[in-house]
């Protein structure tokens, strides 16, 4: 909130006026509230009456903040926030996805998310803006292992790139493991000014808008604040991202996004996508608060979201493909073998004919 007012330069207004704005106990910098609040339930806040000048300073953040996706707006217009309620207020739009009929490489593919093949985030009709990929539960069969798997994801309004990483064996079915990899948040441009990923709205902890570096990703034309998007505990980041803040240790096993596929069905056999959000954390002139605040990209949480197919759903897909191969594969075999019998049997034949003539 801080620095979305900054940018009206009404940061220290804003400041002078917490105690209006929040319910008491919650007008400082960091605070304590349940797991449940802060995720779905939302703690409220906007509830001022006042006439005097923190009303109207009140009244102008409530109007802001009312039109961001985190925010919920109560019966007597009160504001409501949490992270993820949003996902439960309703569908995240529409998606018109391929079938398969013409090319069966296409099945699952998304061809357009609410009627449109290019989002409006990252620039108009960019590589980086293109709606592309599956929803990571549907994919086609054959795959190989030069396969690249796009995954669009309406949460951070962008596809993300898993690309083949080695043979994994899920509940005694081999599958081929696809993952993110150091490159999925790094520019590929020579001049990173050039990546449709930088869109230099958001201050980073020096207080400038710029490109962040390698791992961090701007998502404030995403969610229409200065959030910033990274793989947890900055995963490939710059380390200077991990540096700056105490308890940061990636690590590629847990912190990693990755799927494994049946290659022959392309039946996913479990996945999980992990993204945290994390904030610019700087002084801002005028807020008390935050003048001794240490210059660091802090997170604010990370999520996982995973599936694994379930005993049911494995011994479906053995019974209704591996266990017919199995039976193509006896046919096939049982056929070897008799028509070789026919060949020794008619070879033996031909063979007592002509022995059998010349006597």
């Amino acid at each position: 909130m801080y620095q979305v007012a900054e940018e009206f330069f009404m940061a220290g207004a804003v400041d002078q006026c917490t105690k209006s704005t929040f319910p008491a106990g919650y007008e400082t910098l960091f605070i304590t509230v349940p797991v449940k609040d802060l995720l779905f339930k939302g703690f409220n806040f906007c509830k001022n009456d006042g006439d005097d000048l923190c009303a109207l300073v009140n009244d102008i953040v409530c109007k802001i903040g009312s039109t961001k996706r985190n925010i919920d707006i109560l019966e007597d217009l009160s504001l409501q926030f949490s992270f993820l309620n949003y996902k439960q207020r309703e569908p995240d739009g529409k998606y018109t996805v391929k079938r398969g009929m013409d090319d069966i490489t296409t099945l699952g593919h998304i061809d357009a998310w609410n009627n449109m093949k290019f989002t409006q985030y990252w620039g108009e009709s960019t590589t980086c803006s293109e709606v592309k990929g599956t929803d990571s539960t549907l994919y086609p069969p054959r795959v190989t292992e030069d396969n690249a798997f796009y995954i669009f994801a309406t949460d951070i309004c962008r596809f993300v790139e898993i690309t083949y990483k080695g043979e994994e064996t899920y509940k005694d079915i081999d599958g081929y493991l696809f993952g993110t990899s150091k490159e999925t948040l790094r520019s590929t441009q020579e001049n990173p000014e050039d990546d449709c990923y930088c869109s230099k709205l958001s201050k980073d902890e020096t207080g400038t808008k710029s490109c962040f570096l390698d791992g961090i990703i701007d998502m404030q034309t995403c969610f229409g604040v200065p959030v910033l998007f990274s793989f947890p505990h900055f995963l490939w980041a710059d380390e200077k991202y991990a540096n700056g803040v105490e308890g940061m240790a990636p690590n590629e096993d847990i912190h990693k996004t990755y799927l494994v596929v049946e290659p022959n069905t392309g039946t996913p056999l479990k996945g999980v996508k992990r993204i945290q959000l994390n904030v610019a954390m700087r002084p801002i002139t005028g807020v008390k608060s935050m003048l001794q605040a240490t210059r660091a990209i802090m997170p604010l949480l990370w999520i996982e979201e995973g599936v694994a197919l379930t005993d049911e759903y494995v011994d479906k897909l053995r019974s209704s493909y591996f266990d017919k191969v199995n039976l193509v594969d006896g046919f096939k075999w049982a056929l070897v073998v008799i028509s070789s019998l026919l060949l020794v049997v008619s070879g033996g034949f031909v063979i007592w004919k002509k022995f059998f003539q010349q006597s």
